[in-house]
């Protein structure tokens, strides 16, 4: 720039060259880092008369003395700039889970964002606000922060949330519970970790709030904000967000098979009748029982059991030309199995009978059961007659 002097009897011109600004040490993409030195000078050149004067170079306490080696730098340090970034990974995405699931995992991504390598702690918790647009409906129980235990991303990889291929939660492997320390730029995932209340219904909601709190390097120690004015020789702590923490919110669904089970009973043969039989003794009764899945997620493991009425005897050979005694159906197609009663599933179909005080007890169960997916459903029919 240029300053204009005007003395009594003769203009002098002054020109003001600020010098370059030197910092020791490297700048990274966090900032330059915390305790670098910034020098600064100025230098003045003027003429009186026309006639060049002698530079004069700046002071921070002011310098009247010309020449080049006159003048001091104005130097502060660098500050210590606090500033972690927390994201959960699945974007508007619930986790499914199922009712008395343990070691449920929503996935969060942090990036030390600041200028100084930081310790980072992690805390848990039930959020209660919607998340999603969803309000939550039920509490899951057993929070637990883990790290990825695969080492700190750095450059392109932390440029976004996403996890390298693969990555998930590996319960015993994932076992850090804190961040001993990040470097600049460097970026990590990290796990909350609950189990769901058996419980919890389909399509209820659970949601959770992961907040990382900046510490110090290695001891974990709490970190101190230099809140009053600055001090150019010294390196003051500034936090970016307020406590030196950042949260992030995530969210669990409950997914799970949800039955209807209807049981009907309908006179086969009475023994007497050509149509329209009754429930008369020596008549024969067919019980149809229907399993219709109204859930979300599909019911593997499915067994039946069915304790029968004292006033009927089992019918051994009821179909598949008097081969089985249990009709299994899904959709259009029909498979079969012998339900013995000795007690145990000697032929391995999924289908015996228990007694137990007089009381006989079906069991039918997987293979002749299969799974039953959402929106699925299987019906089991047996027959009996009136004592």
């Amino acid at each position: 720039m240029f300053l204009s002097f005007k003395p009594i009897k003769r203009a002098s011109i002054a020109c003001v060259a600020l010098g370059s600004i030197a910092i020791s040490g490297n700048a990274l993409a966090g900032g330059t880092a915390p305790g670098q030195a910034v020098d600064n000078i100025a230098s003045v050149n003027y003429s009186v008369g026309g006639v060049a004067q002698t530079v004069i170079r700046s002071s921070p306490t002011g310098n009247s003395t010309p020449g080049a080696g006159g003048g001091a730098n104005t130097s502060f340090v660098v500050d210590h700039k606090v500033d972690l970034y927390v994201q959960e990974v699945s974007g508007s995405a619930t986790t499914g889970v199922a009712p008395g699931a343990t070691n449920q995992a929503t996935m969060f991504f942090i990036r030390n964002d600041g200028n100084d390598a930081q310790g980072v702690t992690f805390t848990a918790a039930n959020f209660a606000a919607a998340v999603f647009g969803n309000s939550p409906d039920f509490a899951m129980t057993g929070w637990t922060a883990y790290v990825e235990s695969t080492a700190p991303q750095t450059g392109a990889a932390c440029s976004s949330a996403t996890p390298p291929g693969g990555m998930q939660f590996d319960l015993g492997t994932d076992s850090a519970l804190n961040i001993s320390s990040l470097a600049v730029d460097a970026c990590t995932w990290v796990y909350i970790v609950a189990d769901a209340p058996v419980t919890a219904q389909n399509n209820e909601y659970s949601n959770v709030e992961l907040t990382a709190t900046a510490r110090v390097p290695a001891t974990l120690a709490a970190l101190t904000e230099d809140t009053g004015a600055d001090r150019p020789d010294q390196v003051d702590v500034v936090f970016a967000d307020a406590l030196a923490t950042v949260a992030a919110q995530d969210q669990y669904q409950v997914a799970t098979a949800s039955f209807t089970v209807t049981k009907a009973s309908t006179v086969v043969d009475d023994g007497i009748s050509t149509s329209n039989p009754k429930a008369i003794p020596g008549a024969t009764m067919e019980y149809r029982i229907t399993l219709a899945n109204n859930g979300s997620a599909t019911a593997d493991t499915v067994s039946i059991t069915d304790a029968l009425p004292t006033l009927t005897t089992y019918v051994d050979d009821a179909y598949n030309g008097g081969g089985d005694n249990v009709r299994i159906t899904v959709g259009a197609s029909d498979t079969f199995c012998n339900a013995e009663a000795g007690g145990a599933d000697t032929n391995a179909d999924g289908c015996y009978r228990t007694v137990s005080a007089g009381v006989t007890t079906l069991r039918v169960e997987s293979p002749a059961v299969p799974a039953v997916p959402a929106a699925g459903a299987v019906e089991v029919r047996f027959q009996v007659t009136i004592n």
